[in-house]
């Protein structure tokens, strides 16, 4: 009842000025509320609908603009290539064109020529001479006797061209020792050419020695004819300066030798020997070659380690036992194969008589076995 009361009196509340504007309606209209609500929710919806679709043209636009531009990217590379194959047609039919007005550059052996290697003779038969005809004149030709001898300015020519190279010198050949090959010049009997034919020498070569032989790779010998004397000798400065003759791998160079143990000393810079000692190491390999092995310089190997612990069990002192295992790392010395030697130019002498090996320095280097 008291609530009830209560109730009563708050609704029957008047106020003293009725028509005061700062006071507060108690009534509350809800037709107004709802049309106002149902208002604000149309503007909120259409305002998320207006911002979605901005949002989406505004990635559409940015789509189409990334796509024109690789698509005129693209447009503008394919472009260019096909500009490009345009051009390289022309060029290619120009090409073409120049070739067919000039012909083509191919070459077909001459039956007739005198350089044929393969029945260069057939021309000279049709003469019938009687000196190709005859077999004992085919084999005097065929023979090193066979050889015209050189004139003594065409010897002066290449003493003075080869000067400490030169080995051998007559009249009908001249022997050049370079590196690990050598060279041989001649003029032939049956065609009147200047030839220069690679030889190669045995390991250790002995200046003394003229023992030589012509170097065949695979079944051809490393050789040319030339007409002149001058053509000959600029061929034989490019065997030496490139190819197979010329491009020599050197592995090491002998810094030393011992006698007493049968050992090579090897390092990288080649050590010159006069001629009174190198006669000794020629001396010493023809006895010995079996022997003979490779140190490598300021290297410790497997001998060097026997010999240190050899020398500790003599004087009396420890070793470790670690050696064992040392000695299994180490490397003992390699068999000395592919030793040449070779001339090189004595600053000491100002003479002209390059064929005499007392006149000369000489070097000894490893080449690899495989070469």
């Amino acid at each position: 009842m008291e609530d009830n009361k209560f109730e009563k009196k708050l609704t029957d509340y008047k106020p003293n000025n009725p028509n005061d504007p700062k006071m507060p309606s108690l009534k509350e209209d809800v037709k107004e509320t709802k049309e106002n609500i149902k208002e604000e929710l149309v503007n909120e919806r259409y305002l998320e609908e207006n911002d979605f679709t901005v949002k989406n043209e505004v990635v559409k636009n940015e789509k189409q603009e990334t796509l024109s531009n690789s698509q005129n990217e693209e447009s503008k590379s394919d472009a260019k290539s096909i500009i490009a194959r345009l051009k390289q047609q022309n060029e290619e039919r120009e090409k073409r064109t120049e070739k067919e007005k000039t012909g083509s550059k191919v070459v077909m052996p001459d039956p007739n020529s005198e350089d044929r290697l393969y029945g260069r003779y057939k021309p000279d038969l049709a003469a019938i001479n009687r000196f190709l005809r005859d077999p004992r004149t085919k084999l005097r030709d065929a023979s090193r006797h066979a050889r015209d001898n050189f004139t003594q300015e065409e010897i002066d020519l290449i003493v003075n061209t080869f000067t400490y190279k030169i080995v051998k010198i007559s009249k009908k050949e001249i022997v050049i020792k370079y590196s690990k090959y050598g060279f041989e010049l001649f003029k032939n009997h049956a065609d009147g050419r200047y030839w220069v034919s690679t030889v190669s020498f045995e390991e250790v070569w002995n200046p003394k020695k003229f023992s030589y032989i012509t170097f065949w790779n695979g079944n051809t010998f490393i050789g040319y004819g030339n007409k002149t004397i001058e053509e000959c000798i600029t061929k034989t400065k490019q065997l030496m300066a490139s190819g197979r003759t010329g491009d020599v791998v050197w592995k090491d160079f002998v810094t030393g030798w011992s006698q007493q143990n049968n050992r090579f000393i090897a390092g990288d810079v080649p050590t010159k020997f006069t001629w009174n000692e190198y006669k000794k190491i020629i001396k010493w390999w023809d006895e010995n070659k079996i022997w003979i092995l490779v140190k490598q310089e300021k290297v410790k190997d497997y001998e060097d380690l026997m010999n240190e612990t050899r020398q500790k069990k003599a004087s009396g002192q420890k070793v470790s036992p670690l050696v064992s295992i040392q000695a299994k790392l180490l490397d003992p010395p390699r068999r000395a194969q592919g030793v040449h030697g070779y001339p090189v130019e004595n600053p000491d002498y100002k003479g002209n008589d390059y064929s005499k090996p007392e006149n000369k320095l000489y070097e000894i280097g490893f080449t690899f076995v495989a070469e």
